[in-house]
Formats: C-alpha cells, sequence, structure tokens
C-alpha cells in the first residue's frame, strides 16, 4: 500500500537503496473460452522512473542482495 499510486521517482528505490526496477508485473484475472477464470501475467515493459505502480504489481528488481534485504526488512515494518 505504501506504493500505491507512487512512481518509481517518488519511491526512490535507486536513491535509498542503490536498486534499479527493471520491469513491473500486473496479474490480471481473465476467463478462458470455456468460461474458467485464471491469472494472467503481464510484463509491462522497461520501467522507467514515470512508471506508475499499484497494489499487487510484482517488481523485477536488480541490485546487491544486502541492499535488497534492507529494502525488504524496512518494508515489514509497513
Amino acid at each position: 500500500d505504501d506504493f500505491d499510486g507512487k512512481t518509481l521517482e517518488e519511491i526512490g528505490l535507486k536513491r535509498k537503496y542503490d536498486i534499479i526496477v527493471l520491469t513491473t508485473i500486473k496479474i490480471t484475472r481473465e476467463k478462458n473460452d470455456l468460461g474458467t477464470k485464471r491469472d494472467v501475467s503481464n510484463v509491462q515493459g522497461v520501467a522507467s522512473a514515470k512508471t506508475v505502480l499499484h497494489k499487487h504489481d510484482i517488481m523485477v528488481l536488480y541490485g546487491n542482495n544486502k541492499n535488497l534485504k534492507k529494502l525488504l526488512k524496512d518494508q515489514e515494518r509497513y
């Protein structure tokens, strides 16, 4: 929820953690031809500073393991 509706620039992962967001993935629920619902992954292309995140988006991150762990630890507070 902390990142919902914010751009990558506003969140500042590069500045705060030296982590780069390579892309984001959105999961959508679709019906197939038989009417059965299934989750579909949609890769959003190369992320930029103007990329807006939404609740349930998946970020593909690049960075040092210790920086990624620090981000995860900091997010546990929310």
